[in-house]
């Protein structure tokens, strides 16, 4: 028996409201989707001796529902698949919808997140936290980027967080989206990374170590401060040039550097080391000696040039005119 036939027999026998969806078969050859809705008139002994109704057909509209169910239900399957904290929250803080992994981290159901403000699932600082960033943008009525603090079972978690308003069609907001993405590793991570750059930059500047970066299509030398020191320059000057460089050299030196830096650019092998002087303040002579790796492109094309600089004693080095570069004489 089809769902009509039941409601049909439903109505009239335990007098049940009359209001069914079906389709039906039309002269076109094609089905359609109709709500048939009626009332029957029973006797004194409750036999029902007619029937009364309307017959409607909601085909445009069923489509536009089940339109509507695939949307939801592709926008469900989008936001519970990604590692992203997803939530929406209304004007007056409740939750209207989160996703997946919002309620795996915290362990909580979509009924008891739903409906409920952040001062109902975090502790006090961290939702006050929450709700200033919400009302900031729905004031700004624009995108913003927050770092946000969340409690984790193993302790607070760092999160990158973009919200944004949702506004109806007057511009009016109703509701802030939010999109949190862990970044406690990366933080970690990079601290660690900077904590390990600071010591190496103290390790080589305590053994008067400069370490270099010239980029040869730009002709910009980028180094630490000890290379300026070196050099007897300013140690808060910029990038240096190349006729920066030049310039900090020792005059008679100077050509044989030139020939140095020409030659490591075309050299077929990858290291390369030289000397020269500096005059320093006080009219002393200083050795100084580079060593670094050229760097090229697929071409096979000079790019960049990395490398240290340090003091070096006299006996220590070539002099200038048979520095070598690479092993290949310049």
């Amino acid at each position: 028996m089809c769902s009509s036939d039941l409601a049909l027999t439903a109505h009239l026998e335990q007098h049940e409201p009359y209001d069914v969806e079906y389709r039906l078969l039309t002269k076109h050859g094609e089905y359609r989707w109709f709500r048939a809705r009626g009332l029957a008139a029973w006797d004194d002994q409750g036999r029902p001796i007619r029937m009364a109704g309307s017959l409607q057909c909601i085909t445009d509209r069923r489509r536009m529902e089940e339109a509507l169910r695939r949307s939801e239900r592709l926008l469900k399957d989008v936001i519970d698949n990604t590692t992203a904290v997803i939530y929406v929250k209304g004007t007056d803080g409740r939750y209207m919808l989160t996703n997946r992994r919002f309620e795996q981290l915290f362990n909580l159901s979509t009924e008891q997140i739903v409906g409920h403000t952040d001062h109902d699932l975090f502790p006090r600082e961290i939702a006050d936290a929450f709700n200033a960033n919400d009302r900031q943008v729905l004031a700004r009525k624009t995108p913003v980027e927050y770092d946000e603090t969340a409690p984790h079972p193993d302790g607070p978690h760092q999160y990158i967080s973009i919200k944004f308003p949702l506004c109806d069609e007057a511009g009016a907001p109703y509701a802030v989206c939010g999109i949190s993405t862990d970044i406690t590793e990366r933080k970690r991570l990079g601290d660690s990374l900077r904590a390990n750059e600071e010591r190496v930059q103290l390790a080589l500047r305590s053994a008067r170590i400069g370490v270099w970066d010239w980029n040869l299509e730009t002709d910009r030398c980028y180094g630490s401060p000890v290379v300026n020191e070196l050099l007897g320059l300013p140690v808060a000057a910029g990038p240096l040039s190349g006729q920066d460089v030049l310039a900090a050299v020792y005059a008679d030196d100077r050509a044989s550097v030139l020939a140095a830096l020409l030659a490591a650019r075309h050299s077929s092998r990858p290291e390369f080391a030289f000397a020269h002087r500096v005059c320093l303040a006080d009219g002393a002579l200083q050795w100084l000696s580079w060593s670094g790796h050229v760097v090229r492109n697929a071409a096979g094309a000079a790019t960049r040039i990395l490398g240290t600089i340090q003091t070096t004693a006299p006996g220590q080095m070539a002099l200038p005119e048979t520095a070598q570069i690479g092993g290949d004489a310049p």
